[in-house]
């Protein structure tokens, strides 16, 4: 007897693979935050909209060239999850299935550098330095303890031909 699906019917796409939820999306969006940040500043300061990053904890927020390596393993998966498809290669395959501890790493580096920061007084604590770190905490514990994120990153498309290349 087939086993019921744990989740919606909606949450697989036309494979019969397990979609990533918002939520995820959104974690993986956010980590990867430090490098579309500096994406979007490069492309304003082309367009000639962009006067610079003014005040000690932005400037530090997206200057910082370590904030910008702990950004690259949440980039990674998010390169797998745009190439979550049958006819994707093996980098792809593996990325995605190691794509939860590669984002917990980018949260903990990430908390890691800030709280550094702190420590040597080089960023004074405000406000919006204690909830990214909260949020960074909350990503962890999120992806952990998610039973939709461990599927998910267990899932992908079978290749066709049914051989994993």
């Amino acid at each position: 007897m087939p086993r019921a699906p744990r989740f919606p019917l909606t949450a697989y796409d036309d494979d019969g693979t397990l979609l990533p939820g918002w939520v995820l999306w959104l974690v993986i969006l956010f980590l990867c935050r430090h490098l579309l940040i500096l994406g979007l500043g490069a492309l304003s300061t082309f367009v000639g909209a962009g006067r610079g990053i003014e005040g000690q904890a932005t400037g530090f927020m997206y200057s910082d060239p370590r904030l910008l390596i702990a950004s690259l393993p949440a980039l990674l998966v998010l390169a797998a999850a745009m190439r979550r498809h049958p006819a994707a290669g093996l980098w792809a395959r593996r990325i995605w299935h190691r794509g939860r501890p590669l984002l917990a790493m980018a949260a903990l580096c990430d908390l890691a550098i800030r709280g550094a920061a702190w420590a040597s007084a080089h960023v004074a604590l405000s406000e919006m330095q204690l909830a990214m770190a909260l949020a960074d905490i909350y990503v962890v514990v999120y992806l952990y303890r998610s039973r939709r994120v461990a599927a998910v990153f267990a899932d992908f498309p079978a290749p066709p031909g049914g051989a994993d290349r």
